[in-house]
């Protein structure tokens, strides 16, 4: 099956995105699900359908289809938790960051967040899949330390040691390397993004 970033200039425009795949690329970073395009062509498969089937540790975001519906062509926290109980995953709400590992749901910041109508900023919104590797012997693990090392060799705080899953690139990846790259994402007027629902999975 096809991969995003082998559908990707080698030198894409944007130097975020240049950054983010000269990363992925560097570490051989695999992609996570086998099947985002095909998904994404054929029901609308999009942020958050990918980020539960990345949490839940399944192969294809086809594996989640039915713990979706029905899908209207985005999720709300309330549509997210319903997918995890017809999954069969314990699960509750958190204070963001998560600890563990579960998901997250980003709120762009923007304009839009000053409208009386809430339901005007939830149109600005992602989510991703977050977890704090616990085996040492994980890439993710070391990943993560070696993000936290060159945070201290630079004399910056060391990096929180968290992965985040994020259907754009389909990998894996430290936050700090996240956080770097999301401008990219920014729908038009944003300003920057918080974190505004976290859900935590048991492992």
């Amino acid at each position: 099956m096809p991969d995003q970033l082998d559908l990707l200039p080698l030198e894409p425009a944007d130097p975020l995105d240049r950054g983010l795949i000269a990363y992925c690329r560097a570490h051989r970073l695999p992609p996570v699900l086998s099947d985002t395009l095909e998904a994404g062509d054929t029901w609308g498969a999009n942020c958050g359908p990918m980020a539960l089937a990345a949490v839940l540790g399944l192969p294809t975001v086809e594996a989640v289809r039915e713990f979706v519906q029905p899908f209207r062509g985005f999720m709300s926290p309330t549509d997210m938790r319903q997918a995890l109980d017809r999954a069969g995953a314990r699960h509750r709400d958190v204070d963001p960051p998560i600890r563990s590992k579960g998901l997250i749901r980003i709120q762009w910041v923007g304009p839009w967040l000053d409208l009386q109508d809430p339901r005007a900023a939830y149109r600005y919104t992602h989510w991703v899949a977050a977890e704090v590797p616990s085996d040492s012997r994980s890439m993710a693990w070391f990943l993560c330390r070696a993000a936290s090392v060159r945070a201290e060799q630079a004399g910056r705080a060391p990096t929180p040691e968290i992965m985040i899953y994020d259907a754009t690139p389909n990998r894996w990846v430290p936050i700090e390397e996240w956080a770097r790259w999301c401008p990219s994402l920014y729908p038009k007027r944003a300003t920057g993004w918080r974190m505004s629902t976290a859900i935590e999975v048991a492992r």
